[in-house]
């Protein structure tokens, strides 16, 4: 039997633009809701992720 454990988002740092290439920037709540932040806030974010983060490897099975 497989394992049950499932992988589930905790943290989203996003960036979107408009048509003049402006950039609107976006992360998770406490809540897990979808919610504006500033561009200070993207990149400390970011920067966090580039010195913890690890790659997840895992297979696929038919």
């Amino acid at each position: 039997m497989l394992p049950t454990e499932k992988l589930g988002l905790v943290r989203s740092n996003t960036e979107v633009y408009d048509e003049n290439g402006n950039a609107t920037y976006y992360r998770l709540d406490d809540q897990g809701q979808t919610v504006e932040s500033t561009e200070e806030e993207y990149i400390k974010e970011w920067d966090i992720y580039s010195k913890v983060a690890s790659p997840i490897e895992f297979t696929v099975q038919k």
